[in-house]
């Protein structure tokens, strides 16, 4: 039987998370094992909160009907964590001030990929980042690595694999090991600075290194609309003017 109590920390084993037909204040957390069946999010309101999946087998799904606001964090982030069953938003993601819609970080390997029909909203941050010491990032069937035929509406950047500087520093690495399913745009995407980046930006004090994605495999294609204040689509890596963005 499904775990359907919400919201809260699961600490136990199951076979699916279930959160249905309801709204609450508060986060979904992860701390226990959840199996194939995943975390299913049906027609349901998060209000202030977000998705801290921990060690899941059968990833993460949100409907068309649901909708989560995270007031101050990244809706989805998926860190430190063995992850199954990809990422699947049907629905509406707001992240918090200078946070993320979707990120992985510090995932030995992630499969399953990122797809997103719905919308992600991150004013200040990334719509989806795959970024920070990420082993390998498989997607898997006609979606690919990450795709999106939603909404992306980001600060920063609106879909981003690779590492980003902060103060004058490096980008600690590698920031991801191997990527494959590529990524795939038949929606629209909005960006205050890139629209689809691979790769990643250092501070000028430093320069730029061997650093961010090792090995990029399935490419790169748009047949939806892309607006981005610096770059529509970018592979490689930026030197900025004082601090990394």
């Amino acid at each position: 039987m499904p775990f359907t109590s919400a919201p809260g920390t699961f600490t136990g084993t199951t076979s699916e998370w279930l959160i249905s037909h309801t709204t609450f204040s508060g986060s979904i957390v992860n701390a226990g094992t959840i199996g194939a069946g995943g975390i299913v999010v049906i027609s349901s309101t998060f209000t202030s909160g977000n998705i801290e999946p921990g060690t899941v087998l059968g990833g993460i799904h949100i409907d068309s009907s649901s909708k989560i606001f995270a007031s101050s964090s990244t809706v989805i982030a998926v860190e430190e964590s063995t992850f199954g069953g990809g990422i699947t938003n049907a629905g509406t993601l707001l992240a918090g001030p200078v946070n993320d819609g979707v990120h992985v970080l510090e995932v030995s390997t992630f499969s399953g990929g990122i797809t997103n029909s719905g919308q992600i909203m991150a004013s200040a941050g990334d719509g989806i980042a795959v970024n920070s010491s990420v082993g390998v990032f498989a997607g898997s069937g006609p979606a690919g690595g990450i795709a999106n035929s939603g909404t992306i509406a980001a600060g920063r950047d609106g879909i981003v694999v690779g590492g980003r500087a902060s103060g004058s520093g490096v980008v600690s690495g590698p920031t991801v090991t191997s990527f494959a399913g590529g990524i795939r745009n038949a929606g629209k995407i909005s960006a205050g600075s890139q629209g689809i980046f691979v790769g990643g930006n250092v501070a000028i004090s430093v320069g730029l290194g061997g650093f961010t994605v090792a090995n990029f495999a399935g490419g790169i294609s748009n047949a939806g609309t892309i607006a981005a204040n610096s770059n529509g689509i970018i592979v490689g890596g930026s030197v900025l003017a004082g601090l990394a963005d």
